[in-house]
């Protein structure tokens, strides 16, 4: 699950196993935020635009990683690159 400002840049990441429903997730996710004050004005391209963003790693599209400590270290580096591309 993630969350992406107004121009569809991560700001938050959270990864649990596939067991539970993604409505249970959302609070997880926003605890996670890096920003304090996320506008909550998105549009849902913005998202497809980040998700698609993440497609590029492809350690996350065929997810090598068997742990989820691991997997969401993938998945915090990789949102990290995307934001030190777009400065």
């Amino acid at each position: 699950m993630a969350v992406a400002d107004r121009n569809g840049l991560p700001v938050s990441v959270y990864v649990e196993s596939a067991t539970p429903h993604e409505v249970t997730l959302a609070m997880s996710t926003l605890l996670r935020l890096v920003v304090p004050d996320a506008p909550k004005n998105q549009r849902r391209w913005k998202i497809e635009r980040l998700f698609a963003w993440l497609q590029n790693f492809r350690r996350l599209v065929v997810r090598y990683e068997c742990h989820a400590e691991n997997f969401l270290g993938m998945l915090e580096l990789a949102p990290s690159l995307i934001l030190l591309r777009h400065l």
